[in-house]
């Protein structure tokens, strides 16, 4: 499962003078940006008073801040809509043409994520299907679905696997991908390749991993993903979004999951210990 990114890329600076450089008065409230008041830069380089961040929508996709403003250059002047099961999304995104609401489109998305992933080396079985759902789907499925203690208010994709084993033996194995519908497609993309994962460590790995283990796996192949991809701000804000995601499980997991890539010499070699272990080795790298 993968969650939201919408705090993703936000700075708080306490001392905006280098901030006013950009903005002399705050495009949200005109008034302006002084010295020694808190402000914030988001990822989109949109300096603003602090106490913005928690008055105003923010995108479902992109965690810009949705402002419905008036003409002008403003940055949030572009305003935005809700989604019919109430998630906000700016018209940044809807004008991008790149929002995925049909199956076809996440069937498509299906192929080119799939050959993506047999290039970094997970060959995915055909045991899946993939379900587009809306929030109030999602949010049942949550409470349904998540591990005891578990924590994922935000979770935009999950994957269901249910296997009916015979004297010891898996004979048959289905999974289930809901993804959120409405995202924007790169995010669509992360999302798939990040539930994959899921599907390849259920069918491949012969004991449960540690959840920052397992987390950290899927993080890192969408994160993989993603650098195979085109260049776009876009690319550049999930990319980040994950490098700077602090959560123990989902964060600092892909991060260690980064640091035993790295110290095993390449992904084919992680993915063969991750279908023997539980959890990451004890190395000398502080893991």
């Amino acid at each position: 499962m993968i969650v939201c990114l919408l705090l993703a890329g936000l700075l708080l600076i306490n001392d905006p003078g280098a901030a006013t450089n950009l903005f002399a008065r705050c495009p949200i409230c005109s008034y302006p940006l002084q010295r020694g008041e808190p402000v914030v830069s988001d990822f989109w380089k949109n300096v603003f008073h602090y106490s913005h961040w928690a008055e105003l929508p923010h995108c479902y996709s992109c965690g810009r801040m949705i402002h419905p403003g008036v003409a002008g250059t403003s940055p949030f002047a572009r305003g935005g809509k809700l989604h019919p099961d109430g998630r906000e999304v700016c018209n940044v995104c809807i004008k991008s043409g790149a929002l995925v609401f049909y199956p076809l489109q996440a069937e498509k998305i299906l192929a080119e994520v799939l050959s993506s992933s047999r290039r970094l080396g997970v060959d995915m079985p055909d045991i899946y299907t993939i379900a587009l759902v809306d929030e109030v789907q999602m949010a049942q499925m949550r409470e349904r679905e998540l591990r005891p203690g578990e924590q994922n208010p935000a979770m935009t994709s999950l994957q269901i696997s249910k296997s009916i084993i015979q004297k010891q033996t898996r004979v048959d194995t289905k999974c289930v991908i809901y993804i959120l519908t409405g995202l924007h497609e790169l995010y669509f993309r992360q999302c798939l390749a990040h539930e994959l994962m899921h599907v390849w460590i259920f069918v491949n790995c012969q004991y449960e991993p540690a959840p920052a283990l397992r987390e950290g796996a899927c993080n890192y192949l969408a994160y993989r993903f993603l650098q195979l991809q085109n260049s776009s701000t876009y690319k550049s804000y999930y990319l980040y979004a994950l490098d700077s995601n602090d959560d123990p499980i989902y964060g600092v997991g892909f991060q260690k999951v980064k640091q035993t890539v790295n110290e095993f010499g390449d992904f084919a070699t992680f993915l063969q210990f991750l279908r023997y272990n539980s959890d990451f080795p004890k190395t000398r790298g502080g893991l």
